[in-house]
């Protein structure tokens, strides 16, 4: 009886060894391991800022296309590829691109914050495109806060930046107070000039979407002209994208308020 009893025992001692008998079932379901491809990894060891959360969004909108979401993400205006529009034809534009290319698909990576004066500048490799024609561009994105909420408020890419970088200048002779013919393209928009006593008078001016270089002016370079034509022609299309023609020359009275001047040839609206 003794002899049983001891053999029972070891039996049982020998059955909680450790590595002995069936592992867990959790470890039988998992399965081999697995990787995912992640488009927009948050910062290591740090919290997800809300720029890092609005760019990620964006992505995830587009690669979705949710065009409904992007219009939580853009601000009212958007400075697009070089050209600034309202917010309801940028999503037009996506939403025209996206039904047109129902396979298309769009990741990011390597993301970067530039932090500037009241907006965020956000840059990184954007990979898009549909299956077998993907293609890989350095993204740029400008974030601010318009009333309260972060907004996209520039979306661009490396190619657009170069093309704005290199247009030609605008060229003014101050001796003879005139200069080349110039072409230019941006928002047009009506203002008032007040002086010292309290008086005022209207003026046009055209935002450009992107620095131009100037020479023959004390300013190197400028990002709004001031427009001078038929006030109701520039009238009617104030707050509209335009393409403006005429030759440029350097402020010469009181009524000339930016470095460059344009008297205008002729106005388009885009």
């Amino acid at each position: 009886m003794r002899n049983r009893t001891l053999l029972l025992t070891l039996v049982l001692v020998a059955c909680k060894k450790p590595g002995a008998g069936v592992a867990p079932a959790a470890d039988a379901a998992a399965g081999p391991p697995t990787t995912a491809t992640v488009s927009a990894p948050a910062p290591a060891g740090s919290a997800i800022s809300p720029q890092f959360a609005l760019v990620k969004a964006w992505n995830d909108a587009i690669d979705k296309h949710d065009v409904a979401a992007l219009e939580q993400i853009y601000g009212e205006t958007v400075d697009y590829y070089g050209s600034p529009w309202p917010r309801a034809r940028v999503l037009a534009a996506k939403r025209k691109a996206l039904e047109a290319a129902p396979t298309f698909h769009q990741s990011i990576r390597d993301i970067g914050f530039d932090p500037e004066a009241n907006e965020a500048v956000a840059r990184f490799l954007k990979t898009s495109g549909t299956p077998g024609k993907m293609r890989e561009v350095r993204g740029k994105l400008v974030l601010r806060e318009e009333s309260g909420k972060l907004r996209v408020v520039t979306e661009t890419d490396e190619a657009s930046e170069k093309r704005a970088a290199g247009a030609e200048c605008i060229t003014v002779d101050p001796d003879k107070g005139t200069g080349g013919n110039v072409t230019l393209e941006g928002v047009l928009a009506k203002g008032t000039h007040g002086y010292p006593n309290g008086s005022s008078f209207p003026i046009h001016v055209v935002r450009l979407p992107a620095p131009r270089c100037v020479k023959g002016s004390d300013a190197s370079s400028v990002s709004e002209v001031q427009v001078i034509g038929e006030n109701k022609t520039l009238d009617a299309l104030d707050g509209k994208k335009v393409r403006v023609k005429g030759s440029a020359f350097a402020p010469e009275t009181a009524y000339h308020v930016r470095d460059v001047v344009i008297s205008v040839e002729s106005v388009t609206k885009l």
